[in-house]
């Protein structure tokens, strides 16, 4: 739970869970809305940290850096 400013900050939240993965430079690079496998934030978590994954995550870019 965060109070307003911080739901804006994060692009807003619509619905419970969301989860959002932050980079090590504290920048969003991941939103999850709903449930996921736990697996999934694992190898996001991996990956940014610069450990073996076998996925490819790609990164979470907002509304706002498209404009």
């Amino acid at each position: 739970m965060a109070d307003s400013e911080t739901r804006f900050a994060y692009g807003g939240i619509a619905a419970l869970p969301t989860v959002f993965v932050i980079n090590t430079e504290g920048r969003v690079v991941q939103k999850h809305v709903g449930l996921f496998n736990p697996a999934l934030y694992e190898t996001e978590v991996r990956a940014l940290l610069g450990l073996p994954v076998a996925a490819k995550v790609e990164p979470f870019r907002t509304r706002a850096t498209f404009f």
